[in-house]
């Protein structure tokens, strides 16, 4: 864990090791000219509004990013995730799986375009068929997300709380940030409710 680090340190830390960490955290640090991360799962948490999460997340590659408090993953941010460019070849976190936020400032719909567009992404890949292989397939551009887990976020309506359901194989999206529902909890891989 990297906690409150402030100018270029952390970059700096990872420019010199050019390192892979399988699970890291970042809290309250800057983020600087950080750009090349290379492990399995990383979490953000408590990142300032001055640092903008697109430079650091662009070339990002590993399957599991947790969002806590992060005022700058927001409506923007997603519609940056959800642009291929015009070849559908260019995403950011293009192997992303599993993605969990916590009281971030982004709306459902934002959510559900970045959504659809890795979708309708992955659906060009040869030799996938399932949402069920996401996370063990190697997608050359962008997988889809099959684990979806939301906390603090807005209320959903019930065409969006359907759609998310049957496109996200793990879907979990409570609206108070701070309850956990027990079913979460015990099994956070196989969920699929929406809670209040």
């Amino acid at each position: 864990m990297l906690k409150n680090l402030a100018g270029n340190i952390v970059a700096d830390i990872f420019r010199a090791a050019d390192m892979t960490v399988q699970y890291l955290i970042i809290s309250r640090c800057s983020l600087g000219s950080l750009r090349l991360l290379r492990g399995f799962s990383l979490t953000l948490q408590d990142i300032s509004a001055e640092w903008d999460l697109r430079g650091t997340l662009k070339h990002w590659s590993g399957r599991e990013l947790k969002i806590l408090r992060c005022p700058t993953f927001d409506d923007e941010l997603l519609a940056a995730m959800a642009d291929g460019d015009l070849a559908n070849r260019d995403f950011m976190c293009p192997a992303l799986t599993a993605l969990h936020l916590y009281n971030c400032n982004f709306s459902s719909i934002a959510l559900k375009n970045m959504l659809e567009a890795r979708i309708m992404a992955s659906k060009d890949e040869v030799g996938w068929t399932d949402i069920l292989e996401a996370s063990d397939f190697d997608f050359e551009n962008a997988a889809p997300i099959d684990t979806l887990a939301v906390f603090g976020g807005g209320p959903l309506s019930q065409e969006d709380e359907k759609w998310f359901k049957a496109n996200v194989y793990n879907f979990y999206w409570c609206v108070d940030p701070y309850q956990r529902s027990l079913e979460y909890e015990t099994n956070p891989n196989g969920y699929s409710t929406y809670g209040s």
